[in-house]
């Protein structure tokens, strides 16, 4: 073969190339091939995939037979020279994957091309492959960063999504991923933290632990034992103007934004929230004003158990909605707490909060839109009385008891009289708490006095402890602790002193018992005691005020005791109501407040007319 190779000319030394390749290769047909094929055919433009299926055999091909060719004398260097040559060609036509695999057959091309560089003079071919893997080179570095951060990314997610489901049931969870500021930023990589906030689902599982603990103070289950009125009315104000009455359950129907809910005592303000709060599938917490003394934030910490270590996240979460907000019984608190709840809501104007509260003198959150519960109308107050739940030790039937009702509205708010005698009656039905007394009465064939209707209430229950405790029940006593509770704005009875009381309260529906869970342990929940209503709270607190003048100048500006002297309007003797009055028509007019002067007086005023109602025939209440 080399003696051929000699006398082949100059200007033959491809076909000579082929016919040495081929005979070099003879040992390796199918590599020998594929030189042949490409030193014998190759034209300008030539790529080698569309000759070859398998580039990489065709680069592995022109090695082996380049390693072969390095057997030729020094005088056929040209065959070499464009093997080189066509392993360049197709180094640069084929485009090479940014994998391991290619880089590193170029690799090998470019070390057998590299020990003969300066023998055949291969620079330009060794450039071609030189350049191709550092091309290579670099996009497998990005490639390689690229998969990494995916695969370190899935990991990460995984990690998250397994805590997310893991949360609910373990405590050291929630605290160190989750509340945990630090932990939460640096291991959440900060798109965590926006997650939680922002999707739906995640931060309706942030708070789900603490379901029961939210709502705890909303005694939801008692509701679901009393019936909802449906029919109430409110009427939306705008600065000075009121719109027209519209169902409250038209007017909000949900908690959107901020509302403030305005009402007299008893019109059913608490008893609309935690009707709504029965049927919506959003995470909200309840609150009673009186848990609002250090703020607003540390009573929703509270419910979480101490877990919200980190305000800021949890004020993050309240601004964009994670979170709705009931605080009850505004008017319950001092002025300091007040402005607490206030400034609050001013503060989380992006917020769903709902504030209830009685009339009083205040300045209302800009942010909240303000709706004014309407006292019952005729229809409505005879819907509602006979629709109650008749109470278990009363031997009546439903029949009997709807008949009993109706002869008690004849007899007491004739449809045929529009005199002011009928209207301080309805003023005072129109009341579903008053209401509520009434159709307890008339379910025990009890006549109810309008103007005593606490008195009798706490007379029938007075009378039954006298019986089964053998000692008068102790009115004074308990009723200064009541008025301490008020002044400490706290709401759960002091049962470990009163015990037997409390018993005995309950049984005649002015107490109610709650469980609270624990922090530490909800399989025992604490058990607290409660007042049914602000207004059997206020009864007792007013015995307190009854013989003692000085208390009574003292509380005028307190709206805790507002309802405190709405009672002494109609306890109080005449002559010392009349007094009372003056005292406070003269602070109203030294002071601008008139929220509680103009009250009482027409309290006063309906207490003369009422004194006038004549006393109602045995068969009245029960005529059909």
């Amino acid at each position: 073969m080399l003696r051929l190779l000699r006398r082949i000319q100059r200007d033959d030394i491809i076909q000579a190339s082929t016919i040495c390749v081929g005979h070099l290769a003879c040992a390796n047909s199918a590599s020998g091939q594929t030189a042949l094929a490409l030193l014998g055919k190759r034209t300008p433009g030539h790529s080698s995939d569309q000759q070859l299926a398998d580039t990489r055999k065709v680069m592995r091909d022109l090695l082996e037979v380049w390693q072969d060719s390095s057997k030729l004398p020094p005088d056929h260097n040209e065959i070499r020279i464009e093997l080189a040559r066509e392993i360049a060609t197709l180094t640069e036509s084929h485009e090479w994957k940014p994998t391991l695999t290619d880089i590193e057959e170029l690799r090998e091309a470019h070390s057998a091309l590299q020990q003969e560089e300066e023998t055949l003079s291969l620079s330009g071919p060794l450039a071609v492959v030189s350049d191709q893997i550092e091309k290579l080179e670099k996009q497998n570095q990005w490639l390689t960063w690229r998969d990494r951060v995916w695969k370190t990314a899935a990991i990460h997610g995984v990690f998250w999504i397994t805590l997310i489901f893991a949360y609910p049931r373990f405590a050291w969870v929630q605290a160190i991923f989750f509340w945990n500021p630090w932990v939460r930023r640096l291991l959440g990589l900060g798109y965590v933290g926006v997650a939680l906030a922002w999707v739906p689902f995640l931060r309706h599982r942030l708070f789900a632990p603490f379901g029961r603990s939210l709502l705890a103070d909303a005694e939801l289950a008692g509701t679901q034992q009393e019936s909802y009125f449906p029919r109430s009315h409110v009427r939306k104000r705008t600065g000075n103007l009121v719109g027209e009455p519209q169902p409250v359950k038209d007017a909000i129907p949900e908690l959107k934004g901020q509302i403030v809910l305005q009402g007299a005592s008893g019109l059913g303000k608490t008893k609309f929230l935690q009707h709504m709060l029965a049927g919506t599938s959003r995470i909200t917490v309840f609150l009673r004003a009186d848990r609002c003394t250090k703020g607003v934030m540390p009573a929703i910490q509270a419910k979480l158990k101490g877990s919200a270590s980190d305000e800021k996240y949890l004020t993050k979460l309240i601004h964009a909605g994670a979170i709705d907000i009931c605080i009850d019984g505004l008017n319950e608190v001092s002025a300091e707490t007040r402005a607490k709840i206030i400034h609050f809501t001013e503060d989380q104007f992006s917020g769903n909060i709902i504030l209830t509260t009685q009339p009083i003198e205040w300045t209302p959150p800009a942010t909240a839109t303000i709706f004014e519960l309407q006292p019952l109308d005729a229809d409505q107050i005879e819907d509602f009385l006979t629709t109650r739940e008749i109470p278990a030790d009363a031997d009546v039937t439903l029949e009997k008891y709807q008949s009993r009702c109706r002869g008690f509205l004849r007899s007491t708010i004739p449809k045929s009289k529009d005199d002011a005698l009928t209207n301080s009656a309805k003023r005072i039905l129109s009341n579903p708490m008053d209401l509520t007394i009434v159709s307890q009465m008339l379910a025990r064939d009890q006549k109810p006095n309008l103007l005593r209707l606490q008195q009798q209430q706490f007379d029938s229950m007075a009378e039954d402890y006298q019986t089964t405790q053998k000692k008068p029940f102790p009115l004074e006593t308990f009723s200064q602790a009541v008025y301490e509770m008020r002044l400490a704005d706290q709401s759960d009875l002091p049962t470990s002193q009163f015990a037997a009381e409390t018993e005995c309260m309950h049984k005649h529906r002015m107490v109610v018992r709650r469980e609270i869970p624990d922090l530490n342990d909800e399989s025992k929940p604490a058990v607290v005691w409660r007042f049914r209503h602000d207004k059997v709270m206020e009864f007792f607190i007013v015995q307190s005020f009854l013989e003692n003048h000085e208390l009574q100048s003292s509380h005028f500006s307190d709206e805790r005791f507002r309802g405190v002297y709405f009672l002494l309007a109609n306890l109080l003797p005449k002559d010392k109501a009349k007094a009372l009055r003056e005292k406070l028509i003269q602070h109203a007019a030294e002071t601008k407040d008139h929220n509680v002067s103009d009250e009482f007086v027409i309290l006063f005023n309906d207490r003369e007319e009422l004194d006038r109602l004549p006393e109602q025939p045995d068969d009245e209440t029960s005529a059909d």
